[in-house]
């Protein structure tokens, strides 16, 4: 009986640390191939190829990006089910794209969903598979060497081949997504991307430190010229193929997340970065070898996407200059359009229809000049981010659970997240069932909120008869004005509404005025917090959004000596949202129905009704938990108004619909041939 516990126990045991060392740990013995390499994709002439019944065809990316996150999760959560995943794959390859690409590695069932809907699919989706650092090795200016860094990509590049291959076991972590990866994609594989968005103060730094310049690999080597950083590179790539080639005697193209921020070209003013570039990583520094059969190719995101420059002779010699810069085929592995109320540059916001027509006129740019293809950013909207002109103004740990409308970042999607269908359209019937009512005089007043925003209904039949209509909001108890212009008020007011059929206005008190504090001295050298406006001050100001700084003349709604520019976010939007996605406020002969976006109100934290402190108090943005704001409305001719509360006392949505924005049937149609 011993003997044989003594043998189970062996067996279990070996058993146990062969699944260990074999599906966590990579292990394998490297036999001799007697097969041929498997290469399912390839370069010639420049040109990317695709092996389809045993020969290559010429291939051309159609791709979109696909982000691990949906409405109401982190990014990180990975909680898109597998039934989503599937239905999301259909609806990519119906509006015409070939490729999806992933930024690193997700959770076990994206790569089952993405098994099976291949296998059932007469045509297949191909996926450009990412990989990429922490955010924090990325961002916290260390050197490229290090431990989080240049061995997180070493070890992901080993742990990624095994999970396309379908032997790979991920604990839960906090950094990629987890599982059994049992499933063998690699026929669909179109190829590995190294990285997304360099923090370019850690390529500077690790490009000044005492580091290898050369490098010779099985597959990869680097000239004379070579950066440490592209180094670097040419040692993960080298890694990956070598990984891959040793353990499933396979091949798949490579390549590594550029963009133009960082481009090799030389001259200044062809660059799209539209600031003082100060580094560069150049693709033709790192050079393939005759081992690799499959191919190398350069990728970058375009950087400053905007309307005002998608089709300029600029925009085009820069394309031209960059593609005909390589030795190797170039794609575009990000561009995109948001369709967010809020904006980063000057160019202002474009609606979900705009989103389309600027998509398909970018990617015809691009093949026109040589490109290879591109991927569009994104699939769906990620509400789990913030725009770097407004991350001061959310609470980080909680804008998943809310759509940020002002964040640019949020709404690149093709794909949206709603809880509610129609709205603004000037009706209240499509309203939810639980809102509030109070009266105003003799106007009733509804109101509700979702992820979105606050919302109004003014119940007046000649509400549009008005010449202009004047709206109140008191948020904070901490400061606010009685008086603008000749109106007076019973109460500190933060935030005034001007409203008429042609035009709107949102504008904010002086001293609650966070564009002002948080940005006042990059915009025109001036400290915020010497000589901050007093507490009951009288002026407001039209809201605004720190913008970047482009080459072209453009207003500053501050005066003065401009170091930067600002956005007039405060300008609202008249119409109905049926026919404009921006719209904020619809007159109809039912009464008015108002959007406001909680980041215009100052709201920093919706799900705990947070709104943001006194900003001089605290030298910054801290929260404070409110229970009511006070609103008041009136004639612009009034001379005095008075402001009612109304309470926040409605949890925000949970459960939000998807929608396909009418940008999918736009660049659908243009991609119709490939269906």
């Amino acid at each position: 009986m011993k003997k044989y516990l003594m043998t189970m126990f062996c067996i279990i045991s070996f058993s146990a640390i062969s699944i260990y060392m074999v599906y966590f740990q990579g292990f394998y013995i490297p036999f001799p191939k007697h097969s041929p390499l498997t290469v399912s994709s390839t370069i010639s002439e420049n040109t990317i190829r695709i092996k389809k019944n045993n020969q290559y065809e010429d291939f051309v990316i159609k791709g979109v990006t696909l982000p691990s996150g949906i409405a109401g999760y982190r990014n990180s959560d990975f909680a898109i089910d597998k039934e989503t995943y599937l239905r999301w794959f259909d609806f990519i390859q119906k509006m015409g794209a070939n490729t999806i690409r992933t930024y690193t590695i997700y959770d076990s069932t994206f790569y089952n969903a993405f098994f099976e809907y291949n296998q059932n699919s007469s045509k297949p989706l191909y996926l450009l598979q990412g990989i990429q650092v922490t955010d924090y090795a990325n961002n916290s200016k260390n050197d490229a060497y290090g431990k989080d860094f240049y061995y997180s990509l070493k070890k992901d590049a080993r742990d990624i081949v095994d999970v396309i291959h379908g032997k790979k076991i991920i604990s839960i972590n906090k950094v990629k997504g987890s599982g059994i990866y049992s499933k063998d994609v690699s026929p669909w594989v179109l190829g590995y991307i190294i990285g997304s968005d360099w923090n370019l103060d850690t390529v500077a730094f690790t490009d000044h430190n005492e580091h290898p310049t050369s490098f010779e690999g099985a597959y990869f080597s680097t000239s004379k010229d070579a950066t440490p950083f592209e180094v670097m590179l040419a040692k993960v790539m080298d890694t990956l193929i070598s990984y891959e080639t040793a353990k499933y005697n396979t091949q798949s193209l490579i390549t590594f997340s550029n963009s133009t921020l960082s481009d090799p070209l030389e001259s200044e003013e062809d660059s799209l970065s539209q600031s003082n570039q100060y580094v560069s990583i150049d693709p033709n520094h790192i050079i393939a070898s005759e081992n690799l059969k499959s191919g190398y190719f350069a990728s970058y995101k375009l950087e400053s996407m905007n309307s005002s420059f998608a089709d300029t002779t600029e925009t085009r010699a820069y394309l031209q200059e960059l593609q005909s810069h390589h030795k190797m085929p170039v794609i575009i592995s990000d561009f995109g359009y948001s369709t967010s109320r809020g904006v980063d540059d000057i160019t202002g916001a474009i609606s979900e229809e705009e989103q389309g027509k600027e998509i398909v006129k970018r990617y015809q740019t691009l093949l026109d000049n040589g490109f290879c293809g591109a991927f569009i950013n994104s699939w769906q909207d990620s509400w789990d981010r913030s725009s770097w002109n407004t991350v001061h103004a959310v609470d980080k740990t909680q804008i998943y659970l809310w759509h940020d409308i002002q964040s640019k970042s949020t709404g690149y999607g093709i794909l949206g997240f709603r809880s509610n269908e129609n709205t603004i359209n000037g009706s209240k019937q499509d309203w939810p069932s639980t809102v509030q009512k109070t009266k105003h005089q003799n106007t009733s007043i509804y109101s509700f909120s979702d992820e979105k925003g606050l919302y109004l209904f003014f119940d007046e039949k000649d509400m549009k008869d008005k010449e202009e209509l004047l709206i109140a909001l008191d948020i904070t108890p901490k400061s606010g004005s009685k008086q603008y212009d000749t109106v007076q008020f019973n109460k500190g007011v933060d935030f005034i509404i001007t409203l008429s059929k042609q035009q709107g206005q949102f504008l904010v008190h002086s001293r609650y005025d966070p564009t002002r504090e948080n940005y006042l001295s990059q915009i025109n050298g001036e400290n915020p917090f010497i000589n901050p406006p007093s507490k009951d001050d009288t002026k407001f100001e039209l809201a605004t959004q720190l913008c970047k700084d482009l080459k072209t003349p453009l207003d500053s709604q501050i005066e003065g000596p401009t170091l930067q520019k600002v956005f007039k976010t405060g300008n609202l939007i008249s119409g109905n949202i049926t026919k404009n996605s921006l719209t904020d406020y619809c007159y109809s002969s039912e009464g008015l129905e108002l959007r406001i976006p909680w980041q215009l109100l100052n709201v920093s934290n919706p799900v705990d009704m947070e709104i943001h402190d006194d900003y001089y108090e605290n030298f910054g943005v801290i929260p404070l938990k409110i229970k009511q704001l006070y609103l008041g409305f009136g004639d612009s001719k009034d001379k005095k108004i008075s402001l009612t509360s109304f309470h926040f006392n409605e949890e925000l949505p949970k459960h939000f619909d998807e929608y396909l924005k009418p940008s999918y049937s736009i660049i659908q149609s243009y991609w119709r041939d490939d269906l």
